[in-house]
């Protein structure tokens, strides 16, 4: 059996990556269960799947795949490998696919097929395999990383030293 691993990043940040091992057979609303809760993000919000190019643009096909249908099918009925344009058995190295987490506020995550991998045994799919940086907070108007502050800025810099005596 194959895995997918798929990256996610929040385009012009470098601190936010998600790096996830998912079936190919998975629906995209299961994919979004599972995204929902990794990141911490509310159940009852819309969210939206986009087929991109890599540059940022919609696909020719522009599709879009919600809760409901969006004109090519709702999230239960497409599954991962299609989304990633993936029935050919080919990487197709300029498609992305767009998690949009807050629909009012266009923020979203871009997800990126960087390779396929046998699936390893006594290991449960989808799973998260590497991260970095904090889970966007599904409401904020930007991502916010406490790396993003300097120390001095936030007040980090005035470590409290257990071993003198404060008084």
């Amino acid at each position: 059996m194959e895995v997918y691993r798929i990256k996610g990043t929040i385009p012009g940040n470098k601190l936010f990556m998600r790096e996830y091992l998912v079936q190919p057979e998975m629906t995209l609303y299961k994919f979004n269960d599972f995204l929902r809760d990794d990141l911490g993000f509310a159940p009852d919000q819309i969210v939206e799947f986009r087929k991109m190019t890599i540059f940022g643009n919609l696909s020719r096909q522009e599709e879009r795949w919600g809760l409901f249908d969006l004109g090519s099918g709702a999230l239960n009925q497409v599954s991962v490998s299609r989304a990633f344009g993936m029935e050919m058995g080919m990487i197709d190295e300029f498609t992305a696919l767009r998690f949009v987490y807050n629909t009012s506020r266009e923020l979203f995550i871009d997800f990126k097929l960087v390779g396929v991998e046998e699936a390893q045994p006594r290991r449960s799919y989808p799973l998260l395999d590497q991260e970095k940086g904090v889970n966007p907070n599904q409401f904020s108007p930007v991502y916010n990383d406490l790396e993003d502050y300097g120390a001095s800025e936030t007040g980090l810099g005035d470590v409290y030293d257990a071993g003198e005596n404060n008084e």
